[in-house]
This record gives structure tokens, C-alpha cells and sequence, in this order.
């Protein structure tokens, strides 16, 4: 599954949309096709099928590659808000550090090990 679009602060390309799940490509992986991919969407499709959802030319697992450096490029550009915003956290920046603000963020939920819930 993908990153939900709605997260996206202005315009998101078409080209950046996984065709399985149509979120904003997760870990993007591309066919010989052209087609892309969020990783997990193509790995299960390729499981029960053995062609490219979209066009539905054959495809193994073997032949999906990272995605073109442009259209990475373009991802990683695009500016999205923290996973955390319905917990207060306003930080919108770019996708390529969304990541790294996540795993830092003031407002994630943590495990509490004595309550055995979250905090």
C-alpha cells in the first residue's frame, strides 16, 4: 500500500500513483512496461498472476526495477504532511524526508511497556 494522496500538499503526477493501489507510490517498483509499482502491491499481484496488472503483458518478479531516477526524483520532491498531523504535528517537508521526520516526530506513538498500550 501506498502513501494516501490526500497527505500531499498540491499536485501529485498520475505517473507517481502505484497502478495497483492508486496511492502515491511506497518503496516504487517499475516493469519492463513502464508500469509502477508500491513494492508490496506488485509482490502480491505477482503472486496469484503472472502479468502486469495494467497492461497485462507478461511479468515475473524478476524483471521489476528501482523506478527511473526522474520519476524518483519527482517523488521525492513532492511535499507531504507528517503521518502524525490528527495528533498535532503540523510539519509538512519533502517525501524523501518524511521518513527520518517520522521516526523523530514529537507526536508519534510509542510503546508504553508498563501500560502495555500506547502513549
Amino acid at each position: 500500500m501506498g502513501y494516501d494522496i490526500e497527505r500531499f500538499v498540491g499536485y501529485v503526477n498520475e505517473g507517481l500513483l502505484c497502478c495497483i493501489c492508486q496511492d502515491v507510490l511506497e518503496n516504487p517498483l517499475q516493469a519492463p512496461c513502464e508500469h509502477a509499482f508500491c513494492s508490496t502491491c506488485i509482490h502480491g499481484w505477482l503472486v496469484h498472476h503472472h502479468n502486469c496488472p495494467e497492461d497485462r503483458q507478461s511479468l515475473d518478479v524478476s524483471a521489476l526495477q528501482p523506478l527511473f531516477r526522474y520519476m524518483k526524483n519527482d517523488l521525492n520532491q513532492l511535499q507531504i504532511r507528517c503521518i502524525n498531523r490528527e495528533h498535532g504535528c503540523n510539519m509538512v517537508c519533502s517525501f524523501e524526508s518524511i521518513d527520518l521526520h517520522e521516526r523523530e516526530c514529537e507526536y508519534r506513538w510509542i510503546p508504553c511497556i508498563n501500560a502495555r498500550t500506547y502513549q
